[in-house]
């Protein structure tokens, strides 16, 4: 993933792995929880309930990657400068 979708990340590549397997095994929790909810609490066909579980956990899985795995470093450009908040007014 780092190499094909998110290749503009600049933070360490095992910093990058250990948070990919953080969102992997969320995403394997977050399934399990959806799926039992829907199944057993509010009695849709496991199909079905598998269908919709795979939906959500697609767009949480991107935008865990993209955001927290695999986020670009805020970088400012030479001509901006950063606000400094120390100071009282």
């Amino acid at each position: 993933m780092k190499y094909i979708v998110f290749d503009d990340s600049k933070i360490k590549g095992h910093v990058q792995l250990f948070r990919y397997l953080l969102v992997c095994s969320f995403n394997l929790l977050l399934n399990y929880v959806l799926l039992k909810v829907a199944v057993e609490g509010l009695h849709i066909y496991p199909t079905f309930a598998q269908i919709g579980t795979t939906a959500i956990i697609i767009i949480v899985s991107y935008l865990a990657q993209r955001h927290f795995s695999f986020r670009k470093k805020k970088v400012f450009p030479d001509y901006v400068e950063e606000e400094d908040h120390s100071k009282s007014l």
